[in-house]
């Protein structure tokens, strides 16, 4: 009698579905701003001759000249400049304020802008070489091709900042459906701590504060404070930022001697990790969109009127078009292979402009009183949910679009990010306007009586905002404001 074996070999057949080329380009199209589009539409220049500027040929004897004068093949155009963020730069004593830390990478604050030629511009801290100089530090560590890719998607998470502003296995899920790389967690764990992490300026790719002053102080010559310094944080983060100095030197067996030269090594560090870096301290910015008001009705358009208009170039439109079939050489499979990829790209451009011009139209429209007025507590409830529902496209499409792009406006020129906001208690109301009543009682507050976080409360309830008292303490973190103790001044 035979003996079955427990273990049976199955077959079975799984149906995956991974995303066209076309696809692909269109999500990495959607994501750039404006400045990185026209980057990206002069790299597909360079690299594809069968795209053509549309103006090339009005202007040919424009570019006659130019070859005559740049006949080393350089190009006398300066490389547009990367993308301003606006930062508040906060120090580090401020930080140390607070109950908690919760790094919300999502929350900005709109700031004034200037109107000139129908072009909203802002004079902001320019934070493009940042994301360059990372690059540049990318390309001088030894990766396989593999490696580099998750590396540049690591990177690319990468805010203004300097922290890691998206989960691991968010981004092993991008990888995969994006990209169709399978890397765990694990494996983009070890490249964000052996390789990212270890770029400058330290503390770079953290992703939170006490991660942050972590890879600084581990930077540092091992003294005695330093090693003091790293203990604290990383074991007793909480009671350090409360201050409770006293509970700190009972724990640790020091006297407050020591623990004023491990503080002193923290209060020197950096908050932000990209504020160390040496740049520019004044670029201009371009919106990606115009919104104008006419009477009673809202005007959309874009702001592109600088990016290059393609076409097919003739030359290679008329090779393609006399290829009967399937290529017969190399020399037709080229041209075939130059040719559909430039038309292409030219469709996915086209793709991105509609659906941009789609999904900012549902943003007008929800928020159409903040439009008109210009107060953030006229900015409604709003969630990428909601948008992706309005014009039927996914959550992740969506964050694409909104993602580092600036929309003009009558009244300053704002982050579209900025816009978004989760709904609070049974009416809805938008946290950014509830932030801003915190805001405003706060700073409006007597110093030597500082209202605590229930008076808070009950102040917004009495203004018709239902919300909680642990909601307020988690916006009162945001915000940036320490808990009532710890602003009350002699």
């Amino acid at each position: 009698m035979k003996q079955e074996s427990s273990q049976r070999q199955r077959q079975q057949q799984e149906q995956r579905q991974f995303p066209s080329q076309q696809t692909i380009l269109l999500m990495r199209l959607m994501q750039y701003n404006n400045v990185a589009l026209e980057q990206e539409i002069m790299n597909a220049l360079e690299e594809n001759p069968a795209l053509e500027r549309e103006s090339d040929e009005l202007e040919e004897s424009d570019f006659m000249t130019s070859e005559v004068e740049n006949s080393d093949g350089s190009n006398k155009d300066e490389t547009p400049l990367e993308e301003a963020i606006y930062t508040d730069d906060t120090l580090l004593n401020d930080y140390l304020n607070e109950d908690e830390y919760e790094f919300d990478p999502n929350y900005e604050q709109p700031v004034e802008a200037s109107f000139r030629d129908h072009v909203f511009e802002r004079i902001l801290p320019y934070h493009g070489s940042f994301q360059e100089q990372l690059q540049q530090q990318l390309g001088e560590v030894m990766l396989d091709e593999r490696q580099h890719q998750i590396a540049e998607i690591i990177l690319g998470n990468v805010d203004e900042k300097g922290y890691l502003a998206r989960d691991l296995k968010a981004m092993s899920s991008d990888l995969l459906l994006y990209y169709n790389v399978a890397a765990s967690e694990v494996e983009l764990e070890q490249l964000l701590t052996a390789v990212i992490q270890q770029f400058d300026p330290p503390g770079v790719g953290a992703r939170n504060l006490q991660e942050c002053l972590l890879l600084q102080l581990k930077r540092k010559s091992k003294t005695a404070a330093v090693a003091l310094a790293i203990q604290i944080i990383t074991f007793h983060f909480d009671i350090f930022a409360k201050k409770h100095y006293a509970q700190l030197c009972k724990i640790l067996g020091i006297d407050e001697a020591a623990l004023q030269t491990a503080i002193q090594e923290i209060t020197q560090l950096h908050p932000h990790p990209a504020g160390d870096m040496d740049e520019p301290a004044n670029r201009y910015i371009e919106s990606d969109f115009i919104v104008s008001r006419n009477g009673n009705e809202l005007l959309l358009s874009f702001n592109n009127d600088f990016l290059p208009k393609l076409i097919i170039n003739p030359i290679f439109g008329e090779q393609y078009a006399a290829i009967a079939g399937a290529p017969k050489n190399e020399e037709e499979r080229y041209i075939k292979e130059r040719v559909d990829d430039a038309r292409n790209f030219i469709t996915m451009l086209s793709q991105r402009e509609a659906t941009l011009y789609k999904t900012m139209q549902c943003i007008m429209q929800r928020q159409k009183a903040y439009f008109f007025s210009g107060d953030e507590i006229d900015i409604k409830p709003m969630i990428l949910k909601d948008i992706a529902n309005d014009v039927g496209i996914d959550i992740s499409s969506v964050s694409r679009i909104v993602s580092r792009k600036y929309v003009a406006t009558d009244f300053g020129t704002i982050l579209l990010k900025s816009l978004f906001s989760e709904g609070v208690g049974s009416e809805a109301v938008a946290s950014k306007a509830i932030k801003k009543s915190i805001s405003d009682l706060i700073k409006a507050e007597n110093n030597k009586a500082p209202i605590d976080d229930q008076t808070l409360c009950d102040l917004l309830n009495a203004k018709g905002y239902s919300i909680k008292r642990r909601t307020v303490a988690k916006y009162r973190e945001q915000l940036g404001f320490p808990v009532a103790r710890l602003r009350k001044s002699l």
